[in-house]
């Protein structure tokens, strides 16, 4: 246990972090004592206070680097060519809706788990919806999220796999996080298959590009949170199990 808070207060030294709220969270697990931990059953706040941590500390790392909330620079569209090719014009309404269903999923876990980490990524999926929709628009391509509604999708594929997420989503969050991740990983080779299908318009390729840098940053988010929780949450399993 003292191991536990020397850490915790390492990384809010580390980060200059003083926040009411952290210092709460030392004071309160100080007061815990070693045979209160054996016979305390853990529950859904001890979670949260443990989340709140993680997140606070995920995203304090994201920003030092590329922050996934940060706006969408739109990439210049100047000298490309105004064509696309019907194969071309397919995989861009398909990574369109793609990333409408990534920011769906990511809407919903926040709703169910209260990770803030969630909220930021749906919000960064939604620009990169926007980015790739402006793009539809500009080449007049039929663009499938005009006429959609939130939870439906033109593409039978991807309207298959949000049913199934919402029909088996996990309560827990550790199984929600592997999902995610899954999810992510997938995504990330549709935007990278579908750039490599493009002949010679950097114009799409650069907002690919951006879509697949901003994808990875997520994905590393998601697995430095996972990590993370996992790092709390064996210590006190162990103590539980005393």
């Amino acid at each position: 246990m003292k191991l536990f808070i020397d850490w915790l207060e390492i990384i809010l030294r580390t980060e200059n972090i003083i926040l009411n709220q952290f210092k709460y969270i030392i004071n309160l697990i100080n007061l815990l004592n070693l045979n209160t931990m054996k016979t305390l059953k853990f529950n859904t706040s001890i979670y949260t206070l443990m989340s709140v941590l993680i997140t606070a500390m995920i995203l304090m790392s994201c920003s030092k680097d590329n922050d996934v909330a940060n706006p969408v620079n739109l990439p210049s569209s100047d000298g490309y060519s105004k064509t696309l090719s019907a194969a071309e014009q397919n995989d861009l309404r398909f990574v369109t809706e793609k990333a409408k269903l990534m920011r769906n999923v990511y809407q919903v876990m926040y709703e169910e788990h209260e990770v803030e980490l969630f909220r930021t990524i749906s919000e960064s999926k939604e620009q990169h919806m926007n980015l790739l929709a402006g793009r539809i628009d500009k080449y007049e391509v039929e663009n499938p999220i005009a006429y959609t509604a939130e939870d439906e999708f033109e593409d039978y594929s991807l309207q298959q796999i949000y049913n199934d997420f919402l029909e088996a989503r996990q309560p827990d969050l550790t199984k929600a996080l592997t999902y995610i991740q899954a999810l992510e990983e997938q995504h990330i080779a549709d935007v990278g298959n579908s750039m490599s299908q493009l002949e010679g318009n950097g114009d799409i390729v650069n907002v690919y590009n951006l879509v697949l840098t901003e994808s990875q940053t997520h994905l590393d988010a998601i697995l430095s949170y996972t990590k993370g929780l996992i790092d709390i949450i064996e210590p006190f399993e162990s103590i539980r199990e005393l």
